[in-house]
């Protein structure tokens, strides 16, 4: 939601993902390194489908076909630890990471005076320690893990493509370069409907708030109807 008004949590960090990369880095790191692993092992494999198809299509021996299938089945094996080893402790990076960030944002919530919650709406305050942590928390998540991950599979994948076929990569990534583009003018829509998204939530929040808070005087005057056209 949008901050609200006055209000400076002294917890703005130069660079919140280097801080929090620091912070946390032993989580980070190794969410990275089997991300690496998995990226690898996954472009592996379809080369190991595609040997023992071709030894069965041309009728290799037992011994070789069997060779081929037990260290695809182990790549397969290592494959699925990698996989969870990642989503292991890069979930865990940014799970801590954005706990830390909310805890900060509380404790500095608390020593705020009192005319500071006159000015602002308590709901908008819940709203930015739910929803904009939340946010910041995909954003060192999720944002982080794709580029890794689009990067270590175009490093991997496009070199194995090569040397299939020279002639067949070229053509399929022909296109390539205006990937970016399109790519950022996606991110530009998401970021626009994500920011209006962020502010309703924030008003949401402020008027389930408010709404809850006063309750008994609504079914006092009997008011529940009128106060939900109102949102409305």
């Amino acid at each position: 939601g949008g901050t609200p008004t006055g209000f400076n949590p002294g917890v703005v960090l130069p660079s919140p993902r280097r801080y929090y990369i620091k912070k946390f880095g032993r989580s980070f790191w190794l969410g990275m390194a089997f991300l690496i692993v998995t990226n690898v092992l996954d472009g592996i494999y379809p080369l190991l489908i595609k040997q023992v198809l071709d030894e069965v299509t041309a009728g290799a021996s037992f011994a070789s076909v069997a060779k081929s299938s037990a260290l695809f089945f182990a790549i397969m094996a290592g494959l699925a630890a990698s996989r969870y080893g990642w989503r292991t402790f890069f979930g865990e990076y940014h799970t801590k990471s954005a706990e830390d960030l909310r805890q900060k944002l509380y404790r500095h919530l608390t020593h705020l005076d009192l005319q500071f919650y006159s000015r602002n709406q308590i709901g908008e305050l819940m709203s930015l320690i739910v929803n904009d942590v939340q946010a910041f928390r995909q954003a060192i998540g999720n944002s982080v893990l794709i580029l890794v991950d689009g990067l270590v599979i175009i490093l991997v994948i496009i070199p194995i493509m090569i040397t299939l076929n020279p002639s067949w990569t070229w053509k399929t990534l022909i296109f390539l370069p205006l990937v970016p583009f399109m790519i950022r003018k996606v991110m530009q829509l998401i970021f626009s409907r994500y920011k209006i998204e962020q502010e309703k939530l924030s008003i949401l929040s402020g008027y389930t708030q408010e709404t809850v808070s006063a309750i008994r005087v609504l079914k006092s005057f009997v008011q529940e109807k009128t106060r939900l056209q109102g949102y409305r």
